[in-house]
This record gives C-alpha cells, structure tokens and sequence, in this order.
C-alpha cells in the first residue's frame, strides 16, 4: 500500500531558474565528502549556455522532479568545500531515509559549516551599519555588521567528482510536484 496522493501530481516550473529569493546555493554531496557553493546568477548563465543532459527522480509512481546534470566545473563561481570527516559519517547513515530527512541532514552540515568560518566570504553580503550614539562608541562600539546572503541547501547525495563516488554532475532542478505533500 502506497502513500497517500494529497498534493499536486504534475511538474511545474520550479527550480532554479524561477528562484528568486536564494542568492546562493550548496549542493551537499554527502556520498562524495563535498559540499559545492555557488551563486543562483552563475548556474543560471550556464544553463542558459549550453544544453544539458535531462535527469528526473521519483517518489513511488510519481515523477517529482525534472532537472539539468551539470559537471561542477562549468559553473563559473562554484567553490567545494570537504565535509568534516565525524560529520560524513554520522550523516552516512541517513542514506536510506527520506527526502526530507536527507534534507535536513544537509542543512545541518551546512551549519556547521558556517559556524566553523568555511564559507568563503566571496558568497557573504555583508551590511555595515555605523553606531552614532556617542554612549555606544564610548563602550567600543562603532560599526555593526550583518550578512544578509540567502542560501538554498539541496542534498544532491552523489553530486560531483567520479573519482570520489560521485556521478560527475550536479542535479539542478528545473521541475517538480509534491504529490505526497513532504517538504
């Protein structure tokens, strides 16, 4: 007995070229150790280069996605980071899970990877906001600094390099349906 059919059942346009809110994406390939980060502009200028080679995937009997393959190298800013080792092989046992499992298990390494300083600062906007008030400055404090940078994480399992286990490419996705409603 199958899930329960409560969502849409036909691809829509959704991906990344309709994206607008994320500026940056990364693409953690826990199967190969990487995490790839690169901006939305840049996958957008190379799909619309050249053609790629068409790939969808599946829940139960449903198509849920269409998307482009995409070898990591011909995305312009694209920067791969190594997963930490303890967290790989902690996250290698979600393999067999859901979507949304695996999906959360790479926004987690994505944290970790903020909060240990990885990102390289090329992806950050960073907005200065300087302290007027003359009490705050006397206790040292002059600029305030926020970074403003929208990320989208996507668990792309085997992404990147063939050498490492990987399938050569990135799945950027262009198409999908929620039929069983999972986020």
């Amino acid at each position: 007995m199958g899930e329960r059919v409560t969502g849409n059942t036909r691809l829509i346009e959704y991906g990344i070229m309709q994206e607008d809110r994320a500026i940056i994406r990364a693409h953690v390939a826990i199967g190969t150790g990487l995490v790839y980060i690169f901006s939305v502009g840049a996958a957008q200028d190379t799909l619309s280069r050249k053609p790629y080679r068409e790939a969808t995937a599946k829940q139960g009997q449903f198509i849920t996605a269409k998307g482009k393959l995409v070898p990591p190298c011909d995305i312009a800013d694209l920067v791969s980071i190594e997963i930490p080792a303890a967290w790989r092989t902690r996250a290698l046992a979600y393999e067999k899970q859901d979507e949304g499992k695996k999906g959360q298990v790479a926004v987690e390494i994505m944290k970790h990877i903020l909060k240990s300083g990885l990102l390289p600062s090329k992806f950050l906007t960073f907005v200065p906001q300087e302290i007027t008030d003359e009490m705050l400055q006397v206790q040292g404090l002059d600029i305030i600094i926020t970074a403003t940078t929208k990320m989208q994480v996507k668990c792309d399992w085997r992404a990147g390099d063939k050498a490492s286990g990987g399938t050569g490419n990135l799945y950027l996705q262009t198409h999908e349906c929620n039929p069983y409603q999972k986020r």
